[in-house]
């Protein structure tokens, strides 16, 4: 007795322009929320000294974060698996993706204004307003936009509502402002960071290339998704394309500001025990009376005095001494120079 045949379903559809491109690009958020789950437990070991309200913005950053990945979870569910080849639910809209783009767009403008803030603190007349102003306008116009787009895609029932000219304009305006933001707050931070020149001692060259290497990739990777993503709504303007690195986007700014605050050790150098920090003084007891000498002389080339028990350091450079380390407090560390004001947190 021959096996029947299976049945075959005569309806096939390929939902690889849509929905195929939402799960990639959920996909890419859920390893980017992994990856800040694991930044953000680094912080709060590593940093215990930390402003608290800094600590607090973070862990509101995360929850904002893991709400926006469930959202794009439940938001592919229904058509891909509660209700699978439910061609009403198919063609249907997908609210919790809809919701997602204001939650990224708070996210992502609570970063920048962060970072902005950063500008505003340690540059002088044109970073401290003009500059920081122009990006304030920037952040607010995402943020308007992505609250915009949430609210017009709510209204309509079907996918093609979000394809509409109106929405294309929202989504082109947003990124292209994102893209201008991002490397103009790159751009700045380096400015602040090297207006002084680089050090003449190596040890803190070392630090200040460190510094550029993680400033710059603070600002380089959500430039480039938002490039990327600018680029797709262009080539591909009734498709969905461009979800394949807008929906990851808002956890990507999550892990650049986890990844910058979790750099400073990196960017001090090694840490050394307390005791052989100890043993280092008793060798050369006169090292810090003669790097205090040097630099009441007048001396033009920056003198650093550096150690390391979870990173204090200590810098005379130009006529300003800066002093960064675990024990002090955020009065102290406002006086610091470029060098290593970059180093604390916001």
């Amino acid at each position: 007795m021959s096996a029947s045949a299976p049945i075959d379903n005569p309806i096939i559809l390929d939902v690889t322009q849509s929905l195929g491109f939402m799960v990639i690009g959920t996909v890419f958020a859920c390893v980017l929320w992994g990856v800040s789950c694991m930044q953000a437990f680094m912080y709060y070991v590593d940093y215990p000294d930390d402003q608290k309200l800094l600590k607090v913005l973070i862990g509101a950053l995360w929850a904002m974060d893991t709400a926006g990945v469930i959202l794009l979870v439940t938001g592919i569910w229904p058509p891909l698996i509660s209700h699978w080849g439910s061609i009403a639910v198919l063609s249907g809209g997908l609210p919790d993706i809809v919701h997602h783009t204001w939650v990224a767009g708070v996210l992502s403008t609570c970063v920048q204004l962060l970072f902005v803030w950063r500008i505003y603190k340690l540059g002088g007349y044109i970073f401290k307003w003009l500059i920081p102003i122009v990006l304030v306008v920037l952040c607010l116009y995402q943020l308007a936009t992505s609250i915009a787009f949430a609210v017009i895609g709510l209204e309509g029932h079907n996918l093609a509502a979000l394809s509409t000219p109106t929405m294309k304009a929202l989504q082109i305006s947003n990124r292209g402002c994102t893209v201008a933001s991002d490397i103009l707050i790159c751009a700045c931070l380096l400015r602040i960071l090297i207006k002084r020149g680089l050090p003449s001692f190596s040890s803190s060259r070392k630090m200040i290339s460190r510094l550029i290497i993680v400033t710059i990739n603070s600002g380089l990777w959500t430039a480039i998704f938002a490039t990327i993503s600018l680029i797709l709504m262009k080539v591909q303007p009734d498709g969905f394309g461009y979800t394949i690195v807008e929906l990851p986007i808002g956890s990507l700014y999550l892990t650049s500001l986890l990844s910058n605050l979790n750099a400073r050790q990196y960017i001090r150098g090694r840490e050394t025990e307390w005791n052989e920090y100890l043993s280092t003084l008793s060798a050369a007891p006169n090292s810090d009376s003669s790097a205090m000498n040097a630099h009441s002389a007048g001396s033009n080339d920056a003198i650093v005095f550096t150690t390391f028990n979870r990173s204090t350091d200590v810098e005379y450079s130009n006529g300003h001494d800066t002093i960064v380390g675990s024990g002090l407090s955020r009065k102290d560390t406002d006086k610091s120079s470029p060098y290593l004001s970059q180093v604390t947190p916001v």
